[in-house]
């Protein structure tokens, strides 16, 4: 049966056994894999998160204990603070601890622990109030311990001093002994009430120092012996100022008792209260100990889990693939020997066709390449014609334009010499009535000439009429001698003003000469103007046919070029399908060559070191005789030389009889 079964379907089936055993090993390794991503998912999401936050609560809670026991040995306020800032960092993390076990309900030791350690924190919160607390009124009893010290030394050094003083007065009045006696006394009682109580103080410091409350106990007998000792002082005491020292002494006695006593309670108040403070925060870190474990257990568990699946995983793999590799084998071997026949007798034929082939592609990229070496110099030798006319033309073009610019120059020109033609008229005719102007005024000038004149004759006849009535004429003799002033000035300024507009008719008369010789040299150049413009106008429309002529040869030669480019581009194309197809038959018998050795071995070869030369040959040719430039041509398609030549299309099935095997293995 599996004889009678075509090559396609043995290879099928072969690539479908092994695919199918390929598809169980990777279902289970899938499935082996998707066990191990749940479990690491839970412990990089729940449980590695667990541990995380209970170490940062242990951590943290260890901080705030080691912080609060330094401000409870040191009383120092950066504990405190930094105690305080703990506190906030322990409660976030507390809440993230909350808002975790809530997320995911599977961890209970963290819930439970949490709510645990959340109590303990508020309860230790507490505490470290109270340890402010209690500080504080240890600060203030110890402030009242030195002001209490000051106010017994003060007045006990004021006693003694007094007491020494009258001591000296007595000894040199010679007192009686009795009396000397008494006051020495009082001086050594009050020298062992200061040596008790600096006694006492001394305890206070050194209890303090070695955080041992004993000690203060130990000296609070001294104050009894105080007491004993100003007691007896008092009663050998007379003065008023002494007995008020000795009350005040008494009194700071008393406060710096009282004060030792609430020293002392605090004290001991606080140490209870640091052993509290210890036992909750060990609380805390139980609970975050607890959870971590219990994170770390699961942690673990996990990963064993993990472990022993990849183990099974990959002896399933390792048995699946030797299992694939021995059928992968035995179907490979089958295979080969179904495909080697039919392919050493497609061998054969495609040998003999290679040959033929290689041969004829050969004779044809050799023909080819010469039409295409012929088209590329007769395409060349246009484009140096074209590129002759071209310049031709261009030198044509610039010489019609600035012909063009010639001719509008020329009737700029002449515009401009109408124009001062006829600005020139224009002064011309001002000048004239300028001219007339002056000749009225002359004449107006004349006649108060002539008036001047007749007033002057008449003034001098008054003049002598005057003379002549004597003593009476006198004052009409004076008027006609101010007429006559007036006449002589009026006849020399028309004289002065007469010359003036003489000068003035005169320039007049020349400005006009002047004006007509500009006038007509005006006309004589816009004459010439005219003539220019004319000649100018004839050489441009001359020179735009020639242009014209020359355009149109130029055109003639552009598609002789694109002809003959068309066709040296088409001679390049056969010459490079020539050597493509040359290249492609030596290309073939390689294919052949390879596909012989690989079916019947090395020693099989065919030898085609001839049809390489040949096709090296040809392929090398065309880098003959290509001296001259050529020109650029237009991208075209790519012709289909399967549509152009009637060439059989070869199906694999007709080289590779997939479903046509008869003969079987």
């Amino acid at each position: 049966m599996f004889k009678n079964m075509n090559l396609g379907f043995k290879i099928g089936a072969g690539f479908a056994a092994i695919l199918i055993i390929s598809t169980i090993l990777g279902g289970f390794c899938v499935l082996s894999m998707k066990n191990a991503q749940v479990q690491s998912n839970k412990m990089a999401f729940e449980y590695v998160p667990e541990v995380d936050i209970a170490s940062n609560v242990e951590r943290t809670a260890a901080k705030v204990m080691y912080e609060m026991r330094g401000y409870g040995f040191t009383e120092d306020e950066k504990y405190l603070k930094s105690a305080r800032e703990d506190f906030e960092k322990l409660n976030k993390y507390l809440s993230e601890a909350k808002k975790h076990s809530e997320k995911y309900t599977s961890l209970v030791k963290l819930k439970e622990n949490a709510a645990k350690a959340q109590a303990a924190t508020d309860e230790y919160l507490k505490l470290a109030s109270e340890t402010e607390v209690l500080i504080g009124k240890i600060n203030d009893a110890r402030n009242n311990l030195d002001i209490a010290a000051k106010d017994y030394m003060e007045n006990c050094d004021i006693f003694i001093e007094g007491q020494n003083n009258s001591l000296r007065s007595e000894i040199a009045s010679k007192t009686s002994p009795a009396k000397l006696s008494e006051r020495f006394n009082k001086v050594v009682w009050m020298n062992e009430v200061i040596d008790l109580g600096n006694a006492v103080r001394i305890a206070v410091f050194k209890a303090q120092a070695l955080r041992d409350p004993e000690i203060i106990k130990a000296k609070m007998k001294n104050f009894d012996e105080i007491d004993q000792k100003l007691v007896s002082i008092r009663k050998i005491t007379y003065q008023e100022k002494n007995l008020i020292q000795l009350d005040e002494i008494k009194k700071a006695g008393d406060t710096y008792k009282a004060n030792i006593v609430d020293l002392v309670g605090n004290w001991t108040k606080l140490q209870e209260l640091a052993v509290k403070r210890a036992e909750v925060g060990n609380k805390v870190l139980a609970a975050a100990e607890e959870t971590s474990g219990a994170g770390m257990d699961q942690t673990k568990n996990i990963a064993t889990t993990a472990a022993v699946a990849m183990a099974a995983s990959s002896t399933l793999m390792i048995i699946g693939l030797i299992i694939a590799i021995l059928s992968g084998s035995a179907l490979a071997y089958f295979i080969a020997i179904g495909i080697t026949k039919p392919v050493n007798r497609i061998v054969e034929g495609l040998n003999e066709g290679s040959q033929q082939v290689s041969s004829a592609s050969a004779q044809l990229s050799s023909s080819s390449q010469q039409l295409a070496e012929g088209s590329a110099e007769q395409a060349a030798s246009i484009e140096e014609t074209s590129s002759t006319l071209e310049e031709s033309a261009s030198m044509v073009r610039q010489n019609t334009e600035n012909t063009k610019q010639a001719a509008i120059l020329a009737k700029q020109a002449k515009d401009a010499a109408n124009k001062g033609n006829n600005d020139m008229q224009h002064m011309m005719k001002s000048m004239e009535d300028l001219k007339k102007s002056s000749d009225e005024i002359a004449k107006i000038i004349k006649v108060i000439d002539e008036i001047a004149f007749q007033t002057n004759i008449l003034a001098l006849n008054a003049a002598v009429e005057a003379a002549r009535a004597g003593e009476a004429g006198q004052g009409f003799a004076v008027v006609a001698e101010e007429v006559r002033n007036l006449a002589q000035r009026s006849a020399q300024a028309a004289k002065d003003t007469a010359a003036i507009i003489e000068s003035n008719i005169h320039l007049s008369e020349e400005g006009v000469s002047v004006s007509k010789h500009v006038n007509d040299s005006l006309s004589e150049i816009n004459h010439q103007a005219q003539k220019v413009s004319e000649l100018l106008d004839e050489v441009a429309a001359a020179s735009q046919e020639q242009s014209q002529g020359i355009a149109q040869i130029n055109k003639a030669i552009s598609q002789m070029e694109q002809v003959v480019q068309s066709n040296a581009s088409t001679a390049e194309e056969s010459a490079s399908a020539s050597e493509e197809l040359s290249a492609q038959a030596v290309n073939m018998k390689q294919i052949v060559n390879d596909l012989v050795r690989l079916v019947n071995g090395a020693k099989s070869e065919l030898d085609q070191s001839e049809y390489i030369a040949l096709g090296s040959r040809t392929m090398g040719q065309r880098s003959i005789g290509t001296h001259k430039p050529i020109l650029p041509r237009v991208n075209k398609p790519a012709k289909s030389y399967k549509s152009d030549h009637n060439t059989k299309v070869v199906s694999p099935e007709e080289v590779i009889p997939l479903k046509e095997d008869s003969s079987g293995f």
